[in-house]
């Protein structure tokens, strides 16, 4: 139980700058889906602000998880057609093979997206 503490602690600080630059874009979501939700700190949060968040992703992330998470094959998500108001990919797109897969599964599922990605320098 100290190690979660301890752990969310660390991740909480990201969160809530990940939180504050994509809360703008969800004031008029009220269900939500976070591909890729790695910890499940930022569901956590938006869940503190009254969203219903449903954090998603794939066995192998490497972490403790924070919320309960639905697991997923990262190829089709287990959701009918247009079943969330938005759907997020926060930092997760680098992370898959197949990221168009990724962006028409969430497209599918959910009116709207709210995409964060990163991009890392390669070292030679």
């Amino acid at each position: 139980m100290m190690f979660r503490s301890l752990f969310q602690k660390i991740v909480r600080q990201r969160s809530e700058v990940v939180i504050s630059r994509i809360f703008p874009f969800l004031k008029d979501s009220k269900k939500i889906l976070d591909i890729g939700s790695g910890t499940g700190d930022v569901a956590f949060l938006l869940g503190e602000h009254g969203k219903d968040v449903t954090p998603v992703d794939v066995s192998d992330f490497h972490g403790p998880r924070l919320v309960k998470t639905t697991i997923y094959d990262g190829r089709k998500l287990p959701f009918p057609n247009n079943s969330f108001d938005t759907a997020m990919l926060l930092m997760v797109m680098h992370h898959t093979s197949n990221p168009e897969i990724v962006f028409d599964e969430a497209s599918r599922v959910a009116k709207e997206l709210v995409v964060i990605e990163t991009s890392g320098v390669e070292r030679l």
